[in-house]
């Protein structure tokens, strides 16, 4: 077996969380939207016996509140995502592989499971962001390269409900609050996460009546556009934060960086292209 397959087997194991959130499927959503913010997680794993059964993230939770769901007398099982994409330790291999089935199936988290599909743990984004440490090949992009302009945007007067229905139908993890200008020059003040909305339903915040302004993270951190990816990766970690809004020289958003963004500068066919370039200029 070469270096590289066995170092790619064993951060894949280190990759894994062995003791994610796992709720019964009788258990009430709220409890287990509770037990998500006690752990500070992004998702929670529902399973009987050991047996996966499905999976509840923090963005269902933003669509159960953009419906206004109530939750007394919901069971999780009754919101969850049945038949949840999982994979068995056997089969995945290597880390590289699993990097590949996420921006590929557009998941944010992967259940791990034996060959009887007993729950092992499970896989996230971050999980895998914080043990590679590719840190040369992230000072070389810069965060302009990779971000994502089309975000969604609420002014500051926008009711945290309605930031709610708005993530909910774009399909969102977060929306930015900016400052009443210019459609083209929009002041970033604040940011709604989908893991704030999870914190809300938690705390039993009025939806319809509390203004983003009171909500919103503030103040916002900002990235420059011409700031490397390591540095967005330095300061996700540091801040334990998942996204960061992007801003121009004048101050005006211009886009976002996410945890999906930093994993796929790490995909692969990536990778390889930017080892190529660096093999070049070495040359």
């Amino acid at each position: 077996m070469s270096r590289t397959v066995y170092d790619s087997q064993s951060l894949l194991k280190q990759a894994i969380d062995p003791k994610p959130p796992v709720v019964h499927p009788d258990t009430p959503a709220s409890e287990a939207i509770a037990a998500m913010t006690e752990a500070r997680a992004s998702c929670i794993l529902i399973a009987s016996d050991r047996q996966l059964l499905g999976i509840f993230t923090e963005r269902d939770v933003v669509k159960i509140t953009a419906r206004e769901i109530p939750l007394a007398g919901v069971v999780i099982s009754a919101v969850m995502t049945e038949n949840s994409i999982a994979i068995s330790l056997e089969r995945a291999e290597n880390i590289f592989k699993v990097l590949s089935i996420l921006p590929t199936a557009k998941i944010r988290h992967l259940p791990v499971t034996d060959e009887g599909g007993n729950l092992l743990g499970a896989i996230t984004g971050e999980g895998i962001r914080q043990i590679l440490k590719p840190c040369d090949l992230l000072q070389m992009r810069r965060a302009g390269e990779i971000m994502n302009a089309e975000v969604v945007i609420a002014s500051t007067n926008t009711s945290v409900l309605e930031v709610a229905k708005l993530m909910a139908t774009e399909h969102k993890s977060c929306t930015v609050i900016c400052t009443d200008c210019d459609r083209n020059h929009q002041k970033p003040v604040g940011i709604i996460t989908e893991r704030d909305i999870v914190k809300f339903q938690a705390a039993g915040l009025d939806f319809h009546g509390t203004a983003v302004t009171a909500a919103m993270s503030f103040p916002l951190i900002v990235l420059e556009v011409k700031a490397t990816l390591w540095e967005a990766h330095q300061f996700m970690q540091q801040q334990r934060i998942r996204r960061l809004v992007v801003a121009d020289e004048a101050g005006c958003l211009a886009g976002i960086v996410t945890q999906s963004s930093l994993l796929y500068a790490l995909y692969p066919v990536e990778m390889l292209a930017n080892v190529e370039v660096l093999q070049e200029t070495v040359a």
